[in-house]
């Protein structure tokens, strides 16, 4: 076994790599892209300047905390050893520092947000960290929220939205990394039952066109009224019509003017309120 009586150690320790076992569940997408040859490269002619971090696992056998794209970049040079820091952590503290270690990686896809956020949540509430997710949008106001938020960049709101992510199937949370469907949808769409999101999927791929803010609103509660179909959900999408929508209100753009704490359907009725006032107004202007 090797460096089996070392537990916690500052030093740099050389660890065989096929000791070295991927952290389970590990969020992050390791490609062999550009950007690990780039890795590749550095390794090659630098060696590694940042060492990974592993936790003994016994038996010889270390679990990688941060250092998956370093090892992956070794073993694409036939390099037999790593060097790495050996640390001491509980399960869940291993998720924090793994979580932490690596989000902050660019280009980050929003399915690797959405299970790395949820796995620290997790791990917080295992630590006994207050938390509630509600079935909203938003409205998350506790401590946990707020955690994360700080940790990520993030507002809890924002945060809150990527863990639904992975509530989809993979066909729609690939559309998702893809930005064939954007956040908010794509949350709405995470409501619908398993089967009903295997329908939406059969529709997508047929009629090629994916659901805005207010299709996905609609489809949601079509799930809820229990008068979801193949139909219904081709009817949504294309209109009576047949004919795809040509207008619409990019999101970003309007919620920059309402605040946080404002629902999405606090916001549709406002602006359709202002509308409404404003046609009022256009009728007595000559």
């Amino acid at each position: 076994m090797y460096m089996e009586t070392i537990k916690n150690t500052n030093t740099i320790i050389e660890i065989p790599i096929k000791e070295m076992q991927p952290f389970k569940n590990h969020p992050f997408k390791i490609n062999d892209d550009a950007k690990m040859q780039e890795l590749v490269e550095s390794i090659k002619y630098n060696g590694i300047l940042v060492p990974g971090v592993v936790r003994p696992l016994g038996k010889g056998e270390y679990e990688i905390i941060s250092g998956h794209r370093r090892k992956r970049a070794c073993e694409l040079l036939n390099l037999k050893t790593m060097p790495v820091y050996i640390k001491e952590y509980t399960d869940d503290d291993a998720v924090v520092a793994m979580i932490d270690s690596n989000i902050q990686r660019e280009g980050l896809l929003p399915s690797e947000k959405a299970f790395a956020y949820k796995m620290k949540y997790l791990a917080l509430t295992h630590q006994g960290i207050k938390t509630d997710i509600s079935s909203t949008q938003v409205g998350w106001k506790n401590e946990t929220a707020h955690i994360l938020g700080e940790t990520f960049g993030e507002s809890k709101n924002q945060v809150r939205r990527y863990i639904r992510l992975t509530e989809l199937i993979p066909e729609l949370l690939n559309m998702v990394d893809q930005k064939k469907i954007k956040l908010v949808p794509a949350v709405d769409l995470s409501f619908l039952t398993k089967i009903q999101q295997e329908i939406l999927v059969k529709v997508i791929k047929k009629d090629d066109v994916y659901p805005s803010i207010e299709q996905a609103q609609r489809l949601k509660q079509l799930g809820k009224d229990k008068i979801y179909s193949k139909e219904t959900v081709h009817a949504v999408l294309l209109g009576s019509t047949g004919k795809k929508r040509q207008f619409s209100l990019k999101y970003d753009s309007v919620r920059k003017y309402f605040n946080e704490d404002e629902s999405d359907e606090d916001i549709e009725k406002i602006i359709y309120g202002l509308l409404e006032n404003w046609a009022e107004r256009r009728k007595y202007v000559k």
